[in-house]
């Protein structure tokens, strides 16, 4: 019994690394967007300010459309300094804020790739009732 119970156990371990496991073109197309966004984020450092003619805001829980073109406008098609993107990702952290979410729920990530902004926002748990 023991030695039936070692097997299963070891084939489901066995099974369950297989299928965790990226294969060589992801691995390599995750390499390529790193690259890319490195190049990207190394030219803006360098320079004071970059060109972003779209943004995209992603967020885990409903965002409504109006509201983060509303939100993003502004900073559209035009080149943003530093201190600009800053003040965007700080516009969309205060539109959460007013959501009932606090500080420490909101985790807002930042991607460049070419002149495209995309601005990732992950809400962990539930809005805080006043």
């Amino acid at each position: 019994m023991r030695k039936y119970f070692y097997s299963v156990i070891f084939c489901f371990a066995s099974f369950a690394t297989v299928i965790a496991a990226p294969t060589a073109g992801e691995l390599q197309r995750s390499e390529e967007l790193l690259n890319e966004n490195q190049a990207f984020i190394n030219k803006f450092e360098q320079s004071s300010r970059v060109y972003i003619e779209t943004i995209a805001v992603r967020s885990n829980i409903h965002l409504d459309p109006k509201k983060a073109r509303e939100l993003v406008r502004p900073y559209e098609r035009s080149w943003l300094t530093k201190k600009e993107l800053a003040e965007l990702i700080e516009d969309i952290r205060r539109f959460y804020l007013k959501q009932g979410y606090s500080d420490g729920q909101i985790d807002i990530s930042r991607q460049i790739i070419d002149d495209r902004l995309e601005i990732v926002v992950d809400i962990s748990g539930t809005p805080e009732t006043p």
